[in-house]
């Protein structure tokens, strides 16, 4: 079974906590800045310091996938420069009727950042159509079938994935699904409680191989 452990509090207090080089893969989906939330502002300093933490934490050998606002990407790599920008993942829903600046938006874009070669052999655009949840109420649910895909390529069987912003847990339902050990952070405990459920339902299923 995989190792999970999660964490209730602020990811920058308990990152400081977590040793050096200890996760093989960061894959996470942080406050965009776009205000979809009342935690969802004037969120650049915030993610500096995430990215500075995350680049300690993670193996140099390491990946991480870094979903943003299309909006706010020069300023989201700039907030991340601590990990170098490689290249970008496309989440592409063909069904997507979310208002975006110039009309109907297709499309989630996910940096890929990585202190060494970032090759995983993997396509940088996957088209999945979007599923509503109705146990979800996440104001920024992403589907299961990209976040297997993203932890199907970013760790290998017995690795360990970290999610600092881990919202109602598909990070770690998809990493425990696949053999991956899995360590999350939330601050809001409604959307705790509803990934530690998610992700404790998921150690009890047979791996997805």
């Amino acid at each position: 079974m995989s190792e999970v452990t999660l964490y209730l509090g602020d990811c920058l207090d308990v990152m400081k906590g977590m040793p050096d080089a200890s996760v093989d893969a960061v894959i996470t989906d942080p406050p965009y800045g776009v205000g979809k939330a009342k935690w969802d502002f004037d969120v650049f300093d915030l993610l500096e310091e995430a990215a500075t933490e995350c680049n300690r934490i993670l193996k140099p050998s390491g990946v991480c996938f870094w979903f943003l606002a299309t909006r706010f990407l020069p300023e989201t790599i700039e907030a991340t420069r601590a990990i170098p920008y490689r290249w970008q993942f496309i989440w592409y829903a063909s069904n997507n009727m979310i208002h975006g600046d110039l009309g109907y938006a297709k499309y989630t874009a996910c940096l890929v950042l990585s202190q060494n070669k970032a090759w995983r052999n993997m396509k940088d655009l996957v088209d999945v159509p979007v599923v509503p949840d109705p146990h979800n109420d996440h104001p920024t649910p992403k589907p299961m079938r990209v976040m297997r895909y993203l932890v199907s390529h970013a760790a290998k069987e017995g690795d360990t994935v970290f999610d600092p912003f881990m919202g109602s847990g598909t990070t770690g339902v998809a990493a425990v699904e696949l053999g991956r050990n899995f360590i999350g952070i939330e601050i809001d405990p409604h959307y705790f409680a509803i990934a530690e459920k998610r992700i404790r339902q998921a150690q009890q299923q047979p791996l997805l191989w």
